[in-house]
């Protein structure tokens, strides 16, 4: 490791609050022996960490119990909604999948049909459209007749 990795403000901090594991507190501590700048900047590190005043608070007893009687109420209304998010979670999910499967393209080959039978085609249709509003004609008529 070099000095950058063993001993830097980071490095420093940890092991001022004894967030370091055991080894890598004996690193570190070996590097402090044989270093004085670090050694130095841990001190100022020290020093200014107690500088921060650090806040107690102090519950009476009746307090505390109060505490714990809200969290325990806060947490037990939690589950139930947390789960009926999740349930809806779930039911959406379950539904944009399945729209995504019906609307994913199916692939078909597409057939090409020559210009003259597409013609004809076209011409059966216009004929059928034409017998359509011939019965809707024949339908007035029937009706205008009953009244």
């Amino acid at each position: 490791m070099t000095h950058k990795d063993i001993c830097n403000n980071e490095q420093l901090t940890l092991y001022h609050y004894k967030e370091m594991t055991a080894s890598e507190c004996y690193v570190l501590e070996q590097h402090l022996s044989e270093c004085a700048t670090c050694s130095a900047s841990l001190d100022e590190l020290r020093a200014s960490l107690s500088a921060v005043p650090h806040p107690r608070v102090i519950l009476s007893a009746a307090q505390k119990l109060e505490f714990s009687a809200r969290v325990t109420e806060r947490t037990r209304q939690g589950v139930g909604s947390r789960l009926l998010g999740l349930k809806t979670v779930l039911a959406v999910g379950t539904v944009l999948a399945l729209m995504l499967l019906m609307l994913r393209p199916i692939d078909h080959p597409v057939k090409t049909v020559p210009a003259a039978v597409a013609l004809a085609e076209l011409e059966v249709l216009e004929e059928f459209e034409m017998l359509k509003e011939f019965d809707l004609l024949q339908d007035l008529d029937l009706l205008q007749d009953l009244g």
